[in-house]
């Protein structure tokens, strides 16, 4: 649509958010005794683009409550495993593939039953 916005988001990085409530199969080397955490990866926007969406989740926060967290695009989510797995797993991915900065249109709003998916914008990537 004419009013969508673009916002370039650069190459994702490895995040580790606050607990997600979803169990799986976990992926163990059986000598890695280190405790299982979730991962994700996720893409942030420019800082200028981040700043305006941080003010507006904060509004949002104050009127209806939800955890502080940073604006961004969840390329993976929600992956249980231990520390050096997740590691390994990311820095494989990445080599694997030509991981770079992208661009993306905002092409609405939506709203989730997941926690972590309140409200949240649906992207689309552009040429």
């Amino acid at each position: 649509t004419s009013s969508a916005r673009h916002i370039r988001l650069p190459t994702p990085h490895f995040a580790k958010p606050k607990r997600h409530r979803r169990s799986g199969p976990a992926r163990m080397d059986p000598t890695d005794q280190s405790p299982e955490e979730v991962y994700s990866v996720w893409a942030l926007p420019p800082e200028p683009v981040r700043d305006r969406l941080r003010g507006l989740m904060a509004g949002l926060r104050a009127a209806h409550g939800g955890p502080p967290f940073e604006p961004h695009a969840t390329v993976v989510g929600a992956v249980r495993m231990r520390r050096p797995a997740a590691i390994q797993a990311l820095r494989a991915a990445a080599a694997a593939a030509d991981v770079a900065p992208y661009t993306a249109r905002v092409t609405g709003v939506a709203r989730g039953d997941f926690f972590y998916q309140c409200v949240y914008l649906l992207l689309e990537p552009t040429p």
